[in-house]
């Protein structure tokens, strides 16, 4: 019943799914999972090889078993729709264009022939656990159809996948070998049960992906919960692929089978699955048993709404950077009177300011998107979907009062530098999927820029409950977004975490208690307006591949009533220098003069640091985050960018302010905490060439 309420009180849209099967244990697993989250499975669907092919060389399908999937079909009663695949692998690139030919067409013209026969079908079940090349086409073609890709596998630490698996009764009889240590005529035909401690022990010898995810074995699926049936083998022909002494290759040709029917057998509901994977050991279900007896709010049912960044007027344009620089900061807003116009006066601003670096839109690799209503959000949003398509970058978004309708702040590379963009679109129990315009990070060089991440269920894709556990869940999504690019939270060069004013008193002790237990040193805590979805907190974290040293920079002389200090995370090819500059007073009118020649001295010490260590140093981003009104925003933004040109050349890239309601008192800083809540935070980015040992330069 705990379980249930938990369950209940989500309320995301169930949808009716059809199963993407090869006949192979991860397709039927990721059924259950769906069948968990309260989808509909109502159809199979199947890519078969040519006429007398069984195995076909592609990156795509498993066809081997492809002769009783129809018997599988039968044992789950549900309709099955199969398409023969006439083409090949056009293209092995991350990313898919449609293209004429390609073997991913056959999956494209599959689904549109099952959505012809079902119009109410809105999600397609997919298998994926680690093939980038295959979620990223399943996803392709199912937004051309205007389909929900559901991965629950992807990314799943596979030993306890495998396990998991096992204890929910599945049982797969392993159907091809092609990795040393199995061998075709001694182990093929045997069951996933019988050979788990084996595959347990050729992963420790020789890194085996215990699941299979290297292509070592396939599997074909004789019995699970969700089949009516059990599938009988009764005849079989084995044939060898590759007689190779150390790594043999063959696979099973199922000749011949038989149903044999279960009697007690009765559909499976969401709750019994839920159960299920629950005793097999996931945590997932487990702990949402464990909080399902506390009192559990709906999750609210808003749009996805975004925004970050400020200034009045378009601003000033920073000039072309110096050659060698690998990023740069852009920024455009506007004021005009609708949210839409507004959205895109500031995106042809900034593509004309691309376009005159000799840039285009796909070399942005973050942008800061900030509005003055996260209500006019969907209305912008219809306008920056049209400039950003496929590997858009990734995106921060939050609310503020701020004199600009939208600022839009763009940190670009420059000079044609590669970059790398993971964009997930699918459900899955991995991280929060990106259906909009944004990726979850970009990476370039060692550095990764990440996406915000608020406490969205990424299976569902609603805010989880109860509300103190939002900021918990969105930093568990941080740190499986930096594992695919092997890295972690530790090795930060940049951490904030912006609050939502409205439940910003619930938020302090979770985030308190978050970053002590993480031992995270220098996070910025702004409070602003509002948040993508009501959300009460969002991460924003900038990651280096490379351990960051922690530094900080004396100030020697402070007066009058100001105590500020400059820390900063350094690599091998980045710096990021963080001012705060704390006095007990509002930044109004008569104190500007004064708050920027503080600042000005602060520049000044951070700009003889960096230089006196990278003679190269290039400053390609800068932000502030200010706590006064906004009718002292221009002139202090204006203050801020003069000095930005003035210390640090006049190539520096401009900066947006974000005008916050205020700043979480007793923010940590290297150990000890600030007696007075700060006026401003400055964050300065640096790149510079990497040098080696031996003291040359090393190009990156």
């Amino acid at each position: 019943e705990r379980c249930q309420r938990w369950f209940d009180s989500l309320r995301f849209a169930k949808m009716k799914v059809v199963a993407l099967i090869s006949g192979g244990k991860d397709s039927c697993h990721n059924m259950l999972h769906c069948i968990a989250q309260g989808h509909n499975v109502t159809a199979l669907a199947n890519l078969k090889p040519p006429q007398n092919q069984d195995e076909m060389d592609s990156m795509m399908y498993q066809t081997v078993g492809h002769e009783m999937i129809e018997l599988l079909a039968e044992a789950m009663q549900l309709p099955l729709y199969r398409q023969t695949v006439e083409g090949t692998c056009k293209s092995s690139d991350k990313t898919y264009e449609p293209m004429e030919g390609d073997e991913v067409e056959d999956l494209f013209r599959l689904l549109k022939q099952v959505k012809q026969a079902h119009p109410d079908i809105e999600g397609v079940s997919v298998g994926a656990i680690l093939s980038s090349y295959q979620r990223t086409r399943v996803e392709e073609v199912c937004q051309r159809l205007g389909l929900t890709s559901l991965a629950y596998l992807w990314q799943y630490d596979q030993p306890t996948l495998l396990r998991e698996m096992l204890q929910c009764g599945l049982v797969g009889v392993v159907i091809k070998v092609a990795v040393m240590g199995l061998d075709p005529r001694k182990h093929a035909g045997k069951t996933l049960n019988q050979l788990e401690p084996l595959l347990h022990k050729l992963h420790d010898k020789y890194q085996v992906h215990v699941c299979g995810e290297g292509g070592e074995y396939e599997t074909f699926v004789v019995d699970c919960r969700l089949f009516a049936s059990a599938i009988e083998i009764d005849e079989t022909e084995l044939i060898i692929h590759s007689d190779d002494a150390f790594a043999p290759v063959g696979y099973v040709r199922l000749k011949q089978a038989h149903l044999v029917p279960k009697p007690a057998f009765t559909p499976l509901t969401p709750q019994e699955a839920r159960a299920m994977l629950s005793d097999a050991g996931c945590e997932l279900y487990q702990h949402a048993m464990e909080e399902a007896s506390s009192e559990l709010l709906s999750a609210a049912a808003i749009d996805w709404v975004s925004s970050s960044d400020t200034s009045e007027g378009q601003g000033a344009r920073p000039l072309n950077p110096p050659a060698g620089t690998r990023m740069t900061t852009l920024v455009a807003c506007s004021s005009s009177q609708t949210p839409r116009e507004a959205a895109l006066e500031a995106l042809c601003y900034l593509q004309t300011q691309l376009e005159e670096r000799q840039l285009q839109l796909l070399d942005v690799l973050h942008v800061n998107l900030t509005v003055a209503d996260m209500n006019q959000f969907s209305e912008i949003n219809t306008e920056y979907v049209r400039f950003f398509g496929r590997n858009p970058p990734s995106r921060v978004c939050i609310a503020c009062n701020q004199g600009s309708t939208v600022v839009l702040e763009a940190i670009v590379a420059c000079h044609a530098q590669p970059h790398d963009h993971l964009h997930v679109q699918s459900f899955s129990h991995w991280a929060p999927a990106n259906i909009g315009p944004y990726s979850q990070a970009v990476q370039i060089g060692r550095t990764v820029l990440m996406a915000g991440q608020i406490g969205l269920d990424p299976a569902s894709m609603q805010l989880i409950t109860p509300l103190h556990e939002q900021a918990a869940r969105a930093f568990k999504s941080v740190k499986q977004v930096a594992d695919i690019f092997h890295t972690g939270v530790h090795n930060y060069l940049s951490c904030a975490c912006y609050c939502s004013l409205d439940t910003v008193n619930s938020s302090v002790p979770k985030l308190q208690s978050i970053l002590l237990d993480s031992k995270i040193s220098s996070c910025i805590i702004p409070i602003v307006k509002t948040l993508p979805k009501r959300a009460q907190s969002e991460w924003h974290w900038m990651l280096s591949q490379d351990t960051p040293a922690s530094m900080s920079i004396p100030i020697p002389h402070q007066t009058e009533g100001w105590c500020s200090t400059i820390s900063g995370r350094v690599t091998s090819s980045v710096a990021v220098y963080q001012l705060r500059l704390c006095k007990d007073f509002s930044l109004g009118s008569p104190q500007v003069a004064a708050f920027l020649e503080h600042l000005k001295g602060l520049f000044q010490r951070a700009r003889d640091a960096i230089f006196s260590q990278h003679s190269d140093a290039q400053l390609f981003h800068a932000r502030i985050w200010l706590l006064q009104p906004k009718t002292q925003q221009a002139p202090l933004t204006d203050g801020v960018n003069f000095l930005l040109r003035q210390e640090f050349g006049t190539g520096s890239p401009c900066s947006a302010s974000i005008a916050c309601e205020g700043f979480i008192e007793g923010v940590i800083d290297h150990g000890r905490e600030l007696s007075v809540t700060p006026v401003a935070v400055v964050e300065l980015c640096f790149g510079y060439t990497p040098i080696n040992d031996d003291g040359g330069s090393d190009t990156e």
